[in-house]
């Protein structure tokens, strides 16, 4: 495992209200990379991983960690692999969209005064691939 050299700041906590907890797994990423966390060998990935787990486990705000601890139960959060704790953090904090929310709020959307009708009609999520067409057909006429 090499070794990070000199003190190059904290990653800092999430906060939901703040960032997406996909993009607080990005800039978790880039904290190790800029620590120099990483194994030359998988002999060394256990530590690694360990390590990094212990990062972000002390970096979480108590209450991301009552809602981890939550999830995992019974397992406690020190017992869990790096990877499985954020999966469970992943899913919780940036859940798939349901399609039919995301119909409903694309269907009873407005335009807004000086809107054009593009950025109107663009969903907030892509996660609509087959009815996303017919839901742009159907709302064109009601936002001219």
């Amino acid at each position: 495992m090499a070794a990070s050299s000199g003190y190059i700041g904290r990653l800092g906590s999430f906060d939901k209200a703040r960032e997406p907890f996909s993009s607080y797994i990005e800039r978790m990423e880039l904290f190790f990379v800029s620590k120099n966390i990483s194994s030359s060998s998988p002999s060394e990935e256990r530590a690694v991983q360990e390590r990094n787990k212990a990062i972000l486990l002390t970096e979480i705000w108590p209450e991301i960690y009552v809602t981890l601890t939550n999830l995992l139960s019974p397992a406690k959060p020190k017992a869990e692999s790096f990877d499985t704790i954020v999966s469970k953090l992943k899913n919780h904090f940036d859940p798939k969209p349901l399609e039919i929310a995301e119909s409903y709020k694309f269907g009873t959307r407005n335009q807004k005064n000086g809107e054009t009708i593009i950025r109107k009609a663009m969903p907030g999520h892509t996660s609509l691939p087959k009815a996303e067409g017919k839901l742009t057909e159907a709302r064109i006429p009601c936002v001219m």
